[in-house]
């Protein structure tokens, strides 16, 4: 568990940096399940701890603009809809959806439908599409940062 939560310190403090801009994690997720999927085939993979912080997801902002840092620094923008936020990439290649801490009742929605999870965050949906049409990836996890940017 140690080593698990030194990689995630060192994930969330080597976000690429540029001069003279602040560097703020909007969101960090830690995934507990992994859906590989093309038109083919489907599998679906409970990730361990290790695993987990390897495909651990950030989003941060720099100058007032998001990014995917934890994929390839792709850009993003937000947008929020009811309880929940999703940021989707500019390129079409992914999103994310996650609750919208401000709502008071999503931690117990979710820990109502997906059950309660080790550390307390809310729940996140990643997807992350494959040029083309050869398929995607599905991430479920827990948020353990959510700081949705001003103006969402």
């Amino acid at each position: 568990m140690r080593v698990a939560i030194t990689f995630l310190l060192a994930f969330i403090t080597t976000a690429p940096t540029y001069p003279d801009d602040e560097v703020v994690t909007v969101f960090l997720g830690i995934p507990d399940k992994r859906l590989v999927m093309n038109c083919d085939s489907a599998e679906h993979i409970g990730l361990s701890g290790e695993e987990a912080v390897e495909y651990a997801t950030q989003i941060v902002r720099i100058d007032g603009r998001l990014y995917w840092a934890s994929r390839e620094m792709r850009p993003m923008i937000a947008s929020r809809s009811g309880s929940f936020i999703t940021y989707h990439t500019t390129d079409g290649q992914g999103y994310l959806k996650t609750a919208d801490p401000s709502f008071e009742g999503i931690a117990a929605l979710a820990d109502e439908r997906f059950g309660e999870h080790p550390n307390g965050g809310h729940t996140y949906l990643e997807h992350i599409t494959s040029a083309g049409f050869d398929g995607f990836i599905m991430y479920w996890g827990t948020t353990t940062t959510n700081s949705p940017p001003p103006g969402v």
